[in-house]
């Protein structure tokens, strides 16, 4: 438990710092099999804090740190993915890519940041380890085979007992933890198909074999793969991304050509899919007297969480909603409090003070709800000081809650000196 106390609150700490590394990395991505830069970037920050058991060049341009405890008999790893898509980043931002046809636009960059920052914080606390920690960078995710097999190979996975990671997710609310047993991520297949006919002129389509035509007919056929021959509770997916065929209005082509995607969780669904399309497609060239190529890549295995490690990664997230929830209920009292200024009897002076401390009450928990919060002490000095607000009892009850909440600041574990010392300015700004 001291451990993990000390992993979240050194991670609050580290978290401005995991988002200028984030940053700097999605200004200078690396297009996939091509990421010697970020190679070399990764290895020099993990030297940097203090790691030496680190290999470079694992598999091709992958990155693997180890940590070692105590006591050696478990490993778990840890894995982040480091490669950028080729798309022009065409948002302005100070951080906007600074490399053309290159952007981290899957959170790839983000991936590593966290990754990083959580090498150095277990890494400084590294005695307090029972077992060893395996830091995997792994390069060219993003096009099929990728890297993984290849850093397997090369033993990135040696001796490990457990591997966890994770992928940054636009869909879901930030704060967002999701994750189930069982098959998480699907399989992302990749096929294309060209249908070679016969071209002409299109006011005589009768001394043609119209490849358009028959394209339609097999991408309005194949939804019928997943609708009508797979069990509606399984998932599939089955998409075309892009058509291209002809060059002018007035020419039927001699070729049609597709590209998409399959998504499966079974890879019994998987080959299910393929075999249909290529039937369809034998269907198609009997009957159109066609000639065809599919060209069918199957992609990653689906991702497939065990049972006891979903449990650990379960607990943790229910451990954090309940601080979380806390914290929420603070800010609700907080702003309770602050919609209920129901004093039209009190004295101007009196009003004075109570609008003062109402402020800075508000003013403290706004100040230490972020990286580095102290949830006792914030309830704590939010509470003595707007007690006294409420009551409205004069200066010298409004004194004692101070010195109450300074005491309060005083004593939080959490916060720096710097942020004391605003933060009992602030509350003794709340004197009559």
């Amino acid at each position: 438990f001291m451990i993990e106390k000390i992993i979240q609150d050194e991670l609050d700490k580290f978290y401005p710092e995991m988002i200028e590394l984030r940053r700097y990395m999605h200004m200078h991505p690396e297009v996939s099999f091509n990421e010697k830069n970020t190679a070399r970037f990764i290895k020099e920050y993990l030297e940097k804090f203090g790691i030496t058991n680190i290999k470079t060049n694992v598999g091709l341009n992958g990155v693997v740190a180890r940590i070692k405890g105590q006591d050696s008999s478990k490993t778990i790893a840890f894995r982040a993915d480091f490669d950028a898509l080729p798309i022009n980043d065409a948002k302005d931002t100070p951080y906007k890519s600074t490399i053309p046809n290159a952007m981290h636009a899957c959170g790839h960059d983000g991936h590593t940041a966290i990754l990083l920052g959580v090498a150095e914080i277990v890494h400084e606390h590294r005695h307090l380890l029972k077992g060893n920690v395996v830091f995997i960078f792994q390069y060219g995710e993003e096009i099929m085979p990728g890297g993984s097999q290849e850093m397997i190979d090369d033993g990135c996975l040696q001796n490990v007992d457990k591997i966890y990671g994770t992928h940054l997710w636009s869909g879901y609310p930030s704060g967002t933890i999701y994750s189930r047993p069982g098959a998480i991520m699907a399989s992302p297949d990749e096929f294309s198909v060209t249908i070679y006919g016969k071209g002409g002129h299109g006011a005589k389509p009768h001394e043609t074999i119209d490849p358009i035509v028959i394209m339609a007919e097999f991408i309005l056929s194949a939804q019928k793969i997943i609708s009508r021959t797979i069990d509606p509770v399984k998932e599939a997916v089955l998409t075309f991304g892009m058509i291209q065929a002809g060059s002018t209005d007035s020419v039927i082509p001699d070729t049609a050509f597709c590209k998409g995607t399959v998504r499966t969780f079974d890879t019994k669904l998987q080959s299910h899919v393929q075999n249909k399309m290529d039937k369809l497609l034998q269907g198609l060239s009997l009957s159109n007297d066609i000639t065809y190529e599919l060209e069918y890549i199957k992609g990653y295995l689906p991702v497939h969480n065990h049972q006891q490690s979903y449990d650990v990664v379960k607990q943790a997230a229910n451990d954090l909603n309940q601080a979380m929830q806390q914290l929420q209920q603070a800010i609700a009292n907080r702003n309770d409090i602050l919609n209920s200024q129901n004093y039209a009897d009190a004295s101007p002076d009196k009003k004075q003070a109570y609008d003062q401390a109402l402020q800075n009450a508000d003013d403290i928990l706004a100040k230490t709800t972020g990286p580095n919060s102290d949830q006792q002490a914030v309830e704590q000095a939010m509470q003595a000081v707007t007690n006294a607000a409420h009551e409205l009892n004069g200066a010298q009850n409004l004194h004692d809650a101070q010195s109450q909440a300074t005491q309060a600041i005083e004593n939080a574990p959490h916060l720096n000196e710097q942020q004391k010392n605003e933060l009992k300015g602030k509350v003794n700004q709340a004197q009559t």
